[in-house]
């Protein structure tokens, strides 16, 4: 059991550290005391225009076919390495796989062939993605659809001070052991245009 503890422990380090990359913690850095500092880890999303290329969509294109073709014309701004991942909401990714051509058929039977279509090596569901915006612009927000990356291009820092370290001790008060997994990081994108963040402006915002 405490094996398996410890190995539940890391997986959520991991996906915490990989959430905070791509678009935060979720937590207002300055108010929640276990918020990540957006400045150590910098998230894709929200990230310079210098490292990210944004494909910003009017609120008017909700055909996922104009949202394909889009991307694929925006893909020339991608200037990152190998290829790359796309991460998408559940929506996106329901969206993009019920297309249907001029007989009313799917276009994409799988999600491998709409990834080979996008150019991507691999489309990956991302549940924290849904809901995000940012604001584009004074008094007008944007919501999230994807991000284009590969995971190489994100890179992550650690002096010796920042190997993960793992605490086990008994409560007394509580009667318990208690577990702890902690590490210190760095993250950032580091050459230009390495990501391209997929969203579209909110009706009304």
């Amino acid at each position: 059991v405490v094996s398996w503890m410890w190995r539940e422990l890391r997986f959520m380090l991991d996906e915490e550290v990989a959430r905070a990359a791509i678009v935060g913690d979720g937590r207002s850095f300055g108010v929640d005391d276990d918020a990540i500092d957006p400045s150590k880890i910098r998230p894709i999303y929200g990230d310079d225009p210098l490292f990210v290329h944004y494909l910003t969509l009017e609120a008017t294109v909700t055909d996922y076919l104009d949202i394909i073709d889009a991307i694929l014309l925006a893909r020339v701004n991608y200037k990152g390495t190998g290829t790359p991942n796309l991460y998408v909401t559940n929506a996106m990714l329901n969206g993009m796989l019920l297309v249907r051509d001029t007989t009313d058929r799917r276009i994409y039977k799988s999600i491998s062939e709409l990834a080979s279509d996008l150019r991507v090596a691999e489309i990956i569901e991302v549940e924290v993605l849904d809901g995000v915006t940012r604001e584009w612009e004074l008094g007008s927000d944007a919501e999230l659809l994807g991000v284009m990356v590969n995971p190489r291009d994100y890179t992550y820092g650690a002096d010796k001070g920042g190997q993960i370290a793992t605490f086990d001790d008994f409560d007394i008060d509580y009667n318990q052991m208690k577990y702890l997994i902690e590490t210190r990081l760095s993250g950032s994108l580091l050459n230009p245009k390495s990501a391209m963040v997929i969203e579209r402006k909110v009706a009304g915002g």
